[in-house]
């Protein structure tokens, strides 16, 4: 047997048996796990949440079976799970996390790190709602990802490939149209920071999704209806 002791953020949870969980962890140390955990007087359902950041101590068998045989929170969420806002761009990062990093690949520090810090800055933030949080989390995820686009944009080259994730001079059935590739521009390359009353952030969303699925393998988000109904209640 060995004993594995790492961080972790919580990306699902699927009820098993009476008391046991499966979970699905984005480790610091081991990348994607997944694990046993049973609650007891030491493990309560509060420790199990999506997108909890906790310390695990793993027992790995012969087999490579997981299981939790001890979990300690490394932050406490002050209002995450009781703001809906908040707590929709938390659980689709987490659901993004689950769907586009594989198990048998080990992490990345560095994406480990801005998930934390993302997913802190989020709870600690004093705006009621930021419309843009969840777009500069993807844009940057993808960044760290090793999978940044292009930027070739010009008037010779005016329509984004999604596929080819660079600009192009013709269109084809992957492109975007010139005005939402000129959106989709500013907003990953422009640094002068527009409002977010300037950027079309559903388009966006929908642009950013459908490139993630073409290089990161991202499948259907569940909760990618859930941001958009919130997004347009906050629509500026």
């Amino acid at each position: 047997m060995q004993h594995l002791r790492t961080k972790a953020i919580i990306l699902q949870k699927t009820p098993f048996k009476d008391f046991q969980y499966i979970l699905k962890l984005y480790s610091e140390k081991y990348g994607l796990i997944t694990a046993n955990i049973e609650l007891h007087h030491y493990i309560q359902p509060a420790h199990i949440q999506i997108p909890n950041l906790c310390d695990v101590q793993i027992v790995q068998n012969k087999y490579k079976k997981n299981t939790i045989k001890e979990i300690k929170p490394i932050y406490i969420y002050k209002n995450i799970f009781t703001h809906y806002s908040k707590n929709i761009i938390a659980q689709f990062i987490a659901e993004v996390l689950l769907k586009t990093i594989k198990e048998e690949e080990y992490t990345d520090q560095k994406i480990f790190q801005y998930i934390q810090d993302t997913l802190i800055q989020l709870d600690q933030s004093e705006q009621k709602t930021d419309v843009l949080f969840h777009l500069n989390f993807l844009n940057k995820y993808i960044k760290l990802s090793g999978h940044a686009p292009l930027n070739n944009y010009s008037s010779i080259y005016p329509y984004f490939d999604l596929k080819e994730g660079r600009f192009t001079n013709t269109p084809n059935p992957h492109s975007l149209s010139k005005e939402d590739s000129k959106c989709l521009h500013q907003f990953l390359f422009d640094n002068t920071s527009p409002l977010s009353a300037e950027i079309p952030v559903l388009s966006i969303t929908h642009h950013l999704v459908k490139y993630m699925q073409y290089h990161l393998g991202l499948t259907e988000l569940h909760t990618l209806t859930f941001l958009k109904e919130t997004l347009l209640e906050h629509k500026p």
